[in-house]
Formats: structure tokens, C-alpha cells, sequence
């Protein structure tokens, strides 16, 4: 039926200064002094620890073109995260689980509105419903080696053969949690440091039906300001496209954006907030039907503190 379609359709200062002798460490030197020192940027996990995320995902999609079958769509998630620590070893990393305790879900299509919220009670005849509540509870297990890299992703397979699994892949699809969770964990992959100054690039490839889309991301490591790193990112979107056969429209990228800022708090190794923005626009053509659509994805991570 549509509306079931419709969800399987789914799926980031002044200083005032007196006219006397100057400040004993300027800017330029305080700068100076912050680049030549390596800040820890690796997670610093304890046995039984919990750290609790919000994570928003807020997208949309415009569509033209003489094959659009209509103005586009938006799609509005509310997803409540728990990090469970389950074992650490200074040499090889950590377990960690990764708990979806809560899920708020929204779709509108022109004049269809449809919702789900995990904290309500269960409604036995809607399609969504019967989709994303096998969400809630799904729990993950993440091998994270000692510099914060993902090394593995295990789970799921109870969504996978129930009535999520058309959805399954977005919720535990190993390159999916890599893509969103990666940077909750490190903001450095790789050696887990980095300098104030630096920059270093990153690449996501993330299996999708239009094809493998890479992301290349470069980070900066723009200031420490206490115990607070602040990092700024920018990248930008490739295709692989699965199309070009018969019978599948062919497509390709025709511009993208990426740029966001994150504060990882240094003293506890744990990200304190990130916001991304992404915007693609891709051109598929079906023979002498076009489709342009323009898609924007703003995903907001905030630490809960409790």
C-alpha cells in the first residue's frame, strides 16, 4: 500500500586592550604554542560506563523534471542513543554497545503526514508503527580499537527478520554506523591526535540503490580552548552509480556539499555536540524522462549529561 512505501522510501570573543605594555602571550603566540602540541582526540572509555546521545536528522528532498512525481519530501528523525561500555583493554580497544532507547519519526509528502513516536502507545494498524518499534530496543555491538576507529559492527538480526527489515540496513548496516557513529567516537580516525592547524581527510563509501556513494571529508583541528577541541569539516560526494544497464536510469552528481563543526571535550574523550550539513544534487535520466532532485540531510549530536 503507499503509505507503507512512503517509509520504506527513507532510507548530520573580545578582549578589550589598554594603551600599556602588551599582553605577555598574544593570540599569534598562544596559536603558536597550541600547534606545536598534539591533543589527545581518542576516547577514553571505562568498564560499565554509559553515555547517552540525542541525534536529529532532519532531510529533504526537492524534485523536477518531467519524471518527478511530485514537489519532494521531508523527513524528520528524533533518535535517543545509549553507549554501554562492556569491556576495555589499553592494547586492543573496547566493546561497546549501542542501544536505541528512543525513536521520533516523521514524514510529509504534499498532503500526507505520517508519525511515529516511541513513547506513545503502540497503534496495531499503522504500517509505520509495525516498521520502526522493532527499532527501539535494538541493540548493537561495536568493536572500537584504541584510537576510536569502528574495526567491527555485530546485530540486528532480529530486525533484520521481522517487519523492519526493509529498514534493517539503515539501522545496522556496518558502513551506515561507521558513517553516523564514527565521529561520536573519534574525531581523529586513524592515530587518534592531531595538532591545532591540521587538517587530515577522511572517505566514507556507503552502499545505497543509486550506487556506492564515497564521501571525502577533510577535517581541521581549528582551536583548544580548556579541555574543549573545536573542529571544523567540509567535504564532498562521488557516485558509483548501479545504473547505465538496461532497464535503470543513469545518474550522476551534479553538485554537493558538506561542512559542519564539532566540540570534543578532551579531559572526558567524548564528543560534546557536532552539526553537519549536506546537500547533493543528483540528475537521473530513464531514457528521455529526467529526474533532478536535490537533497539536504542536517544531523545535530549532542551529548545528554545527566
Amino acid at each position: 500500500m503507499k503509505r507503507t512505501r512512503l517509509v520504506t522510501g527513507v532510507l548530520l570573543a573580545g578582549l578589550s586592550f589598554m594603551a600599556a605594555a602588551p599582553s605577555p602571550c598574544s593570540g599569534a603566540e598562544t596559536l603558536q604554542r597550541q600547534e606545536g602540541r598534539k591533543i589527545n582526540l581518542r576516547p577514553k572509555f571505562t568498564k560499565g560506563q554509559e553515555i547517552r546521545y540525542t541525534m536529529r536528522l532532519d532531510a529533504s528532498t526537492k524534485l523536477a523534471g518531467e519524471a518527478a512525481p511530485g514537489d519532494g519530501q521531508r523527513i524528520e528523525q528524533d533518535i535517543g542513543l545509549l553507549l554501554r561500555v562492556r569491556d576495555v583493554s589499553p592494547e586492543t580497544g573496547a566493546s561497546v554497545d549501542l542501544v536505541y532507547e528512543s525513536l521520533k519519526f516523521k514524514l510529509t509528502q504534499g498532503d500526507t503526514v505520517m508519525d511515529f513516536d516511541s513513547t506513545k502507545p503502540a497503534r496495531k494498524d499503522e504500517p509505520a508503527d509495525a516498521m520502526l518499534r522493532p527499532i527501539v530496543g535494538l541493540t548493537l555491538e561495536l568493536k572500537i580499537d584504541k584510537d576510536g576507529n569502528i574495526t567491527s559492527v555485530s546485530g540486528g538480526e532480529k530486525l533484520a527478520a521481522g517487519p523492519g527489515a526493509m529498514l534493517a540496513n539503515n539501522f545496522t548496516g556496518a558502513d551506515v554506523i561507521r558513517s553516523l557513529m564514527g565521529r561520536v567516537m573519534t574525531l581523529r580516525r586513524g592515530t587518534g591526535e592531531a595538532s591545532v592547524g591540521e587538517s587530515w581527510t577522511d572517505e566514507d563509501v556507503i552502499a545505497s540503490m543509486m550506487g556506492d556513494m564515497k564521501i571525502t571529508t577533510t577535517t581541521t583541528l581549528k582551536s583548544m580552548n580548556g579541555a574543549t577541541a573545536t573542529l571544523g569539516l567540509r567535504g564532498v560526494f562521488g557516485l558509483s552509480p548501479t545504473g547505465g544497464t538496461t532497464g535503470l536510469p543513469s545518474i550522476s552528481v551534479k553538485d554537493s556539499t558538506y561542512t559542519g563543526e564539532a566540540q570534543w571535550n578532551t579531559e572526558t574523550g567524548t564528543l560534546q555536540s557536532m552539526t553537519t550539513r549536506q546537500t547533493i544534487a543528483v540528475e537521473q535520466t530513464l531514457g528521455d524522462k529526467t529526474l533532478r532532485s536535490t537533497n539536504e540531510l542536517v544531523t545535530t549530536v549532542r551529548r545528554v549529561q545527566k
